[in-house]
């Protein structure tokens, strides 16, 4: 874990395993609200299997919870999760050494 940043996400609200956008880049925008969401490319479906909308409302369009390489858990708004905001899903035009083989389970709730 040590090679991780502490606000990069580990477990979070998902329908399967959650493919960091970090390792597959968005390429698509399936919910059409003008930002690439979905990485079309290599199969994944919505979301890369994240599901930023699993507790609906707010201007955001709902949220999901995240488990943090530091311990703790955060709440991240669709939109948040859309553009990595404090980089959740690791800094930006970074590949983590482990992104592909470290594989996000759902929790749930």
């Amino acid at each position: 874990m040590a090679q991780f940043p502490a606000g990069v996400f580990i477990v979070g609200e998902g329908n399967g395993t959650i493919w960091s956008p970090n390792g597959w880049r968005f390429d698509v925008d399936l919910d059409q609200d003008g930002l690439l969401d979905s990485t079309l490319q290599y199969g994944k479906p919505n979301f890369n299997n994240a599901d930023p909308e699993r507790h609906p409302g707010g201007a955001s369009g709902g949220h999901a919870n995240y488990l943090l390489a530091d311990g703790s858990v955060r709440s991240v708004s669709m939109r948040d999760w859309q553009l990595n905001i404090d980089h959740i899903w690791g800094a930006p035009k970074t590949r983590w050494p482990h992104a592909r083989r470290l594989q996000i389970v759902m929790v749930g709730i």
